[in-house]
């Protein structure tokens, strides 16, 4: 089969509009992603950590205080169950707690 030059014509065409069209998506789906709201951390999880700096700090006058603090977030995720601290939310912020007051008590 054999194609004549204006089906040529009018298949590169077509690829080009394509390529525009792609070119115009990727544009578009950048400046969504820019303007995009960034996802905020959960409260519950905010307030924990405040406490747990407001207890370092209180307690203990080290600047290693981060690797306790870093301990402790690595224990709660354990305890919980989560992949990151980022995931307590109210549904386990409860939990939390007890587990938080607990290492305060050890320390």
């Amino acid at each position: 089969m054999e194609v004549t030059e204006e089906q040529w014509d009018q298949l590169n065409q077509r690829v080009s509009i394509a390529e525009a069209k792609a070119e115009d998506n990727e544009r578009k789906l950048e400046e969504f992603k820019a303007d995009a709201p960034k996802p905020k951390r959960p409260h519950e999880w905010a307030e924990l950590s405040q406490d747990i700096e407001s207890h370092l700090k209180d307690n203990f006058d080290n600047p290693g205080t981060y690797y306790i603090k870093n301990a402790f977030s690595t224990i709660l995720r354990y305890k919980l169950g989560l992949k990151n601290v980022y995931q307590i939310n109210s549904l386990n912020i409860d939990q939390a707690r007890q587990i938080l007051e607990e290492l305060k008590r050890i320390i």
